[in-house]
Order: structure tokens, then C-alpha cells, then sequence
């Protein structure tokens, strides 16, 4: 119930602004222009994980990296109403480690690495409620992600008792085109460093359709004892992926010049 409250609440502040009478804002001019640099997603990540059952053992580390940011420019109008467009950057990687072994002596070594880019064009209104220090903003956004040509590597190696050690790659490469759109709400506090900059921290809540078509191209690469490559193969798989998601509290910190 509080999370449903905390998503609804800036839109009904853009409707209501009479929850805010009486307090003592800072006078703007009639018109202001602002542009700054944002990050809304910074994540480094590191996980070990192991365990043992009947006659296996597994190890695993994964290494997680997402990057989030870009440029956002805001013009106030007179009236404290703000129209802003976001421009933003996404980097996302995962790397897993991961070994099995058995007691006969056998074990297999999984690598997998995957990495996609891509780039968010978000434009939003809101209310921008001055004060002296600390001023308020909140309102709605209508983000648009593209997504870039996402790359999968795998690494299978085979290690046997008696010798006889394989290896399998697989290179995998999606499709491009892939998509989402949604609609979302934030509320953040601005902190005047000075006249002019601005240092901003915000978080927002919304709901995104996603949309990914096309195909997907796998090679297999056969590597023998030796470590040569002995056959390839190659597959195509068509994929059609429609579906919704939701976050809640994403958080960000920007910087920003007021004219």
C-alpha cells in the first residue's frame, strides 16, 4: 500500500498543488534554463558462490556491471512549470566463472560473458517548487530505451581423469531493434550549491512495455585435446518477446547549471 501511495503521489502533486500553500519559496525569474549531467544506475558487483551435493561440487564468481547516465536539460517556465528532456547512455555486462567437479576426478569449466548497450530518450513535465536551499521537483516522464546488438560468449571445457580434454565456444549475437516505452514518475530534492549549480538527487517509479523481434545467430566452435578446432555449427532462432515490466525507487544524482 505505502509502495502504491509512493508512485501515485507526484502525480497527484501535479494535479494539487494546494498541499504546498503557505510555504516560503524562493522567488524565480519568469523563465529559467538548466543542464546538467545525471547517473541513474551505477552498479559493480562481485559474487562467490559454493556448494556441494551428492557428487558434485560447484564454485562460481559473477561479476556484474551496469552504467546508467547521460544529459538532462530542463526549461522552467513561468508558473515553476518545467519541461525536461533526458539523453542517457546504458552499458550493462555479466561475467560468471563457474566449476564442477565430480568424484571420479572429472570437472567442467563454464565461462559466459554478455554485454548490451543502448540509449534512452525521455522527455517529462513537472511542477518546480523553489525554496532558498533546498527546492522540490516532480512530474512524469515518458522514457524510450533502444537497445544495441547484445553479444553472449560461452566456454565449456571438459577435463577428464584419463586425458581426453574438449572444449565448446559459443558466440551468440542478438538481434537489434529491441525496444521498451513507458510512462514513469519521480520526485527529487535539488540542493543550491550556489546561484547557479544545482546538485540534484531524485528517484522514480513507472511501468515499461518491452519488445524485442528478429534472430538470433549462434556459431559452436569443437575444440579437441590438442586445442584445435574441429568442426563448427551454425543456428538461426527467431524470436518475437512482448512483455511489461515495473521499478520502483530508482534512484539518481545529477549536477546541474541554471541560466
Amino acid at each position: 500500500m505505502i509502495i502504491r501511495f509512493l508512485f501515485i503521489l507526484p502525480i497527484i502533486l501535479l494535479f494539487d498543488f494546494s498541499v504546498l500553500k503557505g510555504q516560503d519559496k524562493k522567488p524565480l525569474d519568469e523563465r529559467s534554463f538548466e543542464i546538467g549531467l545525471r547517473a541513474d544506475v551505477i552498479a559493480n558487483a562481485n559474487n562467490i558462490f559454493n556448494q556441494s551435493f551428492n557428487t558434485l561440487s560447484l564454485q562460481e564468481s559473477s561479476k556484474i556491471e551496469y552504467y546508467k547516465g547521460g544529459i538532462v536539460i530542463s526549461d522552467i517556465k513561468s508558473g515553476n512549470l518545467i519541461y525536461r528532456l533526458r539523453f542517457d547512455y546504458l552499458y550493462y555486462n555479466y561475467h560468471i566463472n563457474s566449476r564442477m567437479d565430480n568424484t571420479n576426478g572429472n570437472y567442467n569449466v563454464y565461462n559466459i560473458s554478455y554485454n548490451n548497450t543502448g540509449i534512452q530518450i525521455t522527455p517529462g513535465i513537472g511542477k518546480f517548487l523553489p525554496h532558498e536551499f533546498l527546492s522540490v521537483k516532480f512530474g512524469l516522464e515518458i522514457p524510450v530505451f533502444f537497445a544495441g546488438s547484445a553479444k553472449k560468449q560461452e566456454s565449456i571445457k571438459h577435463y577428464y581423469s584419463n586425458g581426453n580434454n574438449d572444449e565448446i565456444k559459443i558466440f551468440s549475437d542478438y538481434p537489434k531493434g529491441g525496444y521498451f516505452i513507458g510512462i514513469t514518475s519521480f520526485i527529487g530534492v535539488e540542493y543550491n550549491l550556489s546561484r547557479s549549480f544545482i546538485l540534484a538527487f531524485e528517484f522514480s517509479s513507472g511501468i515499461y512495455y518491452n519488445s524485442i523481434k528478429g534472430t538470433i545467430k549462434t556459431t559452436y566452435e569443437y575444440y579437441n585435446t590438442s586445442g584445435s578446432l574441429y568442426d563448427t555449427k551454425e543456428l538461426e532462432d527467431e524470436i518475437n518477446i512482448r512483455s511489461f515490466a515495473t521499478d520502483l525507487f530508482t534512484p539518481s544524482i545529477g549536477l546541474s547549471y541554471r541560466f
